[in-house]
């Protein structure tokens, strides 16, 4: 009895010695994450790569890369753009053919004008009329995200004014069966652009779930996870559905969230959380592929030559995800 009681706590020991080794732990660990990340063609502050997109064989070489980084799919910004020039179907079909999903979010028109402006409004909805047949039955399509309407000059005076208000539940209900009347085989979330707990409306009819930004704050050397775990875990207790709408890491200091000091530590922040939420039953989108006119989020240049945090992306990202 003693060599066998002997023998089990030397198994033990070298399951957890082996279970320190990263390259096991991702062997044997669930892999439960989606990954995403979120893409537009027309976020470079330079014009001339803006124009580059409009020719869709520079849409294609984003989306391979987007493949080859490892990622499941697209949060696929600003689709207003790619209707304007009459791309949006192509990249549908092209990102089916790569096998890659799209989350297709919308952020109503002049949401600082919401719910009293009924012209933008109005005019949102004649445009999901006429995108979502043509949208709605392609393969790459995941679900649709309608962000909830916040004056962003403004946010934390506008929830408080708003989001109690049943005006602003009732044209957000309205925009919300609209979707479903046009399209009733794809879910549709609610992503918000805030703190959840400024509490706003949940009862807005058929919604899958709700999509949270958890961008750190004032941790420009660390990774913030008690943030991540109190965003999630708002919607959790009320046994809702919640994904991670948007995470991203910048160095430009030119807005609070998601400021990490250097090109260094944002790899190195990526990479912890990478490693912490893979096995985590989670979809997310990192923000975002190329660097906006806002700041240098990317994980590639405009050229698609990959900076060290895409690298560390491109070695990662797909030993610890589930294709299939």
């Amino acid at each position: 009895m003693k060599f066998k009681g002997l023998s089990l706590i030397l198994i033990c020991l070298c399951f957890l010695i082996l279970f320190q080794n990263e390259d096991v732990r991702f062997l044997i660990s669930p892999k439960l994450h989606e990954p995403f990340i979120n893409y537009t063609p027309y976020w470079f502050s330079s014009e001339i790569e803006n124009q580059k997109r409009v020719n869709f064989t520079w849409v294609k070489k984003d989306l391979d890369l987007v493949k080859e980084l490892g990622f499941k799919g697209i949060k696929l910004w600003c689709i207003e753009g790619l209707e304007q020039h009459n791309l949006t179907v192509k990249l549908f079909d092209y990102c089916s053919e790569i096998e890659l999903k799209i989350i297709l979010p919308f952020r109503i028109w002049r949401p600082e004008q919401f719910p009293n402006n009924l012209t933008a409004i109005n005019e949102f909805k004649d445009f999901l009329r006429d995108l979502i047949p043509k949208i709605k039955n392609k393969s790459a399509l995941y679900f649709y995200v309608v962000h909830y309407p916040i004056d962003f000059s403004n946010p934390y005076n506008y929830a408080k004014t708003w989001f109690d208000n049943e005006t602003y539940k009732f044209r957000l209900r309205e925009i919300i069966s609209l979707i479903r009347e046009l399209d009733c085989n794809h879910d549709i979330y609610m992503a918000l652009e805030f703190n959840p707990y400024w509490n706003p409306p949940l009862d807005l009819g058929n919604i899958k779930g709700y999509g949270v930004e958890p961008y750190s704050w004032h941790t420009p050397y660390n990774f913030d996870v008690h943030r991540i775990v109190d965003f999630v875990k708002y919607f959790e207790d009320k046994g809702l559905s919640v994904y991670i709408d948007e995470y991203g890491l910048h160095t430009n200091n030119l807005v609070t969230h998601g400021y990490c000091v250097n090109e260094t530590v944002k790899t190195e922040i990526l990479e912890t959380f990478i490693k912490w939420i893979f096995d985590k039953p989670y979809i997310w989108s990192y923000f975002s592929l190329h660097d906006t006119n806002e700041a240098d989020w990317g994980l590639a240049y405009a050229n698609n030559t990959l900076k060290p945090s895409g690298e560390m992306v491109k070695s990662l990202l797909p030993k610890i995800t589930h294709y299939g």
